[in-house]
């Protein structure tokens, strides 16, 4: 990848001239002050011209740019690198007597960013059953926001997609609820 400054100084070499612009090989003298200003004329002319220079208020970000889904996290986090972004955690209380896969997808569209998660409030939101008693957290989908998520266990894919949207995966034990 060629960085954009060496861009244009390649563009102006393979033009005959020199990365401001000027002939190689000319002795031409500007008085220093004209010359910084036509420097800089130049300069914001190449770079309003280039496809690859944007500006900063030309920028327009969507929210699903920085969604995290389940290929770009294993692309960009190994495998044993995820395990250890396991945070322990202690016991949740919860009631029945299956284990359930909740998705990340499902989460992220059921939840506010920066939200605490466990078995309990995804039974409130009714994501995963009320006969669910330890919950599996797997890679479905894509995530957009952080979370803390509280789960007997988690998908490798999906530890990686929490830990990139700036969340917390916190493995939890289950206890039977008392009456």
């Amino acid at each position: 990848m060629i960085k954009a400054i060496d861009y244009h100084e390649q563009v102006a070499r393979s033009e005959g001239a020199d990365a401001h612009g000027m002939a190689l090989g000319s002795t031409a003298q500007c008085d220093v002050a004209s010359e910084g200003k036509a420097l800089g004329e130049r300069e914001d002319t190449q770079r309003r011209d280039d496809p690859f220079v944007k500006r900063a208020d030309e920028l327009t970000i969507e929210k699903s740019f920085f969604a995290i889904d389940k290929i770009r996290a294993d692309e960009l986090i190994a495998n044993h690198l995820a395990k250890n972004m396991i945070f322990p955690g202690g016991k949740i209380e919860s009631s029945g007597r299956e284990c359930v896969n909740v998705s990340l997808g499902d989460i992220d569209n059921a939840f506010s960013d920066g939200e605490k998660i466990d078995i309990n409030d995804l039974k409130d939101k009714k994501i995963c059953p009320e006969d669910a008693f330890k919950i599996r957290i797997i890679a479905d989908g894509t995530l957009s926001k952080s979370f803390t998520v509280f789960a007997n266990e988690f998908d490798t894919s999906a530890v990686k997609m929490i830990a990139l949207s700036g969340g917390r995966a916190v493995r939890v034990k289950s206890k039977k609820k008392r009456h």
